[in-house]
C-alpha cells in the first residue's frame, strides 16, 4: 500500500512538472548576441601569399519583438527581428569588403520539455541587404548594393527564469549564395550571401 501511494505521489509530481508551462503567452521583446556572419569565398591558396587580412564572421546581434498564443504545452506566434553582423574584409593589393544586415519575419512554435525548459523552432523569410565594395587605396572601384527575400530557419532552447524573463540560445540560418569577392562585378551583382549565427539572448515578456 505504501509503495502504491509513493508511486502515485511520484507520478503526480512528474505530471505536475510536465504540465507546468514554460511558455508565457503575450507580447515579448528579445535581445541576443553571439557569433555569426556572411558566407563569402575564402582566398585561394594561390593568393594566400598576398593576404594581409582575411576576416570572416565575428560578433553578431539581433533584436526582435513578437507575440505568442499558448495552447496546452505548446505556444504559437509571430516574430519580427533586425539582425546585424560584422563586415567580411579581405586585403591583398586592394581591399574587398562585404557588409550587411537583415529584417526577418518568422512563425514561431515553442514546446515545453519540462518545467521551465522549452524547445523553439522558427521559419519564415528575411529581407537581406548587403553591400560589396572593392577599393584601391582611397578610391572605390566597385560598389554594389544587393537585396533579396530569402528563407530563414531557426532552432533553439530556452529556460524561463521568472514569469517575465527567459534566457535562450538559437541557431539562425538564412539560405542564400556564397558570394565571391575575387570574381567580376557582374558575378556579384544581386548575389546575396548566406548568413548564419549562434546567439544567446534574454527575452522580456509583457505578461
Amino acid at each position: 500500500m505504501k509503495k502504491m501511494v509513493t508511486i502515485g505521489l511520484l507520478g503526480a509530481g512528474i505530471m505536475t512538472a510536465l504540465s507546468a508551462s514554460a511558455v508565457t503567452p503575450g507580447f515579448f521583446l528579445q535581445a541576443q548576441a553571439g557569433y555569426g556572419g556572411m558566407y563569402t569565398r575564402k582566398m585561394s591558396a594561390g593568393s594566400a601569399s598576398l593576404r594581409s587580412v582575411d576576416l570572416r564572421k565575428g560578433v553578431a546581434g539581433r533584436v526582435s519583438v513578437g507575440y505568442l498564443w499558448s495552447r496546452n504545452r505548446f505556444a504559437y506566434g509571430v516574430e519580427g527581428g533586425y539582425e546585424t553582423y560584422p563586415d567580411n574584409k579581405y586585403v591583398t593589393t586592394r581591399e574587398y569588403k562585404y557588409k550587411g544586415y537583415n529584417l526577418d519575419f518568422l512563425a514561431v512554435v515553442d514546446a515545453d520539455i519540462v518545467a521551465g525548459l522549452f524547445a523553439e523552432a522558427k521559419a519564415g523569410y528575411a529581407f537581406v541587404q548587403q553591400n560589396y565594395q572593392q577599393r584601391v587605396g582611397t578610391t572605390i572601384t566597385t560598389d554594389i548594393d544587393s537585396n533579396k527575400w530569402l528563407p530563414m530557419f531557426s532552432a533553439g532552447v530556452g529556460y524561463e527564469l521568472t514569469h517575465r524573463f527567459d534566457v535562450n540560445v538559437n541557431y539562425n540560418y538564412i539560405l542564400g549564395d556564397h558570394a565571391n569577392p575575387f570574381a567580376s562585378a557582374a558575378h556579384n551583382q544581386n548575389r546575396v550571401s548566406t548568413v548564419s549565427a549562434i546567439l544567446l539572448g534574454v527575452k522580456y515578456k509583457f505578461a
